[in-house]
């Protein structure tokens, strides 16, 4: 991808650049909830670009973005925590605003694997016996839906009444 030509007038923002007391400028903010772009604003103006750049760059200013996430993230969950029996706390809104804020989801990942102790128990079973045993579950479970769960998955008989 290439790189657009800066302009003439437009120049790189270092940490010389930053006011004095920008660390506990950045803390208090974050400590109060304030997001990252609101931060960049009142730091470095309006390059969020700059922001991302300098915790490339600099170790110090790293870490102080990184702790000032954890406080935010803390302010924001102190809120949720200390207003959940006010009736007039917006349960809802305080949610989106988490999982857009820190990426929260009500989302559950499931991640299946199967281990080498898992394969190595089953290894020995043949198709046969898979088969005859799936067979034996289908039909434990009754006939509704047995007959075609057995041709989805290839078995030669069918269910029958039990």
């Amino acid at each position: 991808m290439e790189k657009k030509p800066r302009k003439v007038n437009s120049r790189r923002i270092t940490m010389d650049d930053l006011k004095p007391g920008w660390k506990t400028k950045i803390l208090e903010m974050m400590s109060n909830g304030a997001g990252e772009c609101e931060v960049v604003a009142e730091i470095i103006g309006s390059s969020y670009r700059a922001w991302l750049r300098l915790q490339e760059e600099d170790k110090e200013f790293r870490k102080v973005v990184q702790f000032g996430r954890v406080l935010a993230q803390a302010w924001w969950e102190r809120r949720g925590r200390e207003n959940l029996e006010s009736r007039y706390f917006q349960t809802g809104l305080w949610s989106m605003n988490m999982k857009n804020r820190f990426g929260w989801t009500d989302r559950q990942t499931i991640e299946h694997e199967v281990g080498d102790s898992l394969y190595e128990k089953y290894r020995e079973i043949s198709s046969e016996r898979l088969k005859e045993r799936a067979r034996e579950l289908l039909r434990a479970n009754g006939t509704d839906g047995a007959n075609a769960a057995i041709a989805r998955i290839g078995l030669p008989e069918t269910a029958e009444p039990g």
